[in-house]
């Protein structure tokens, strides 16, 4: 009998939720392409979103070009 199930790889297809705020909203979003500026994510990250950026059913749909990390939670925002 084969085995046709798949490795899993999460290096190869992963779909990650983002729960975003600006410290009044809070926003959702996926990954749409795959960010790898993200790749060992922690809470509270620091990150500025670059428009424009696609909207689907109220969802933030993130892609490279659209996020840029600034830092951890100890970072100040003037």
């Amino acid at each position: 009998m084969k085995n046709n199930k798949k490795k899993y790889n999460s290096n190869q297809n992963r779909m990650m939720k983002l729960i975003m705020t600006d410290g009044l909203n809070k926003y959702d979003a996926i990954e749409y392409e795959k960010l790898s500026n993200i790749g060992n994510f922690e809470e509270h990250q620091v990150f500025i979103l670059k428009g424009p950026i696609e909207v689907r059913r109220g969802i933030l749909l993130l892609k490279q070009s659209n996020l840029s990390y600034i830092g951890g939670p100890s970072i100040s925002i003037p």
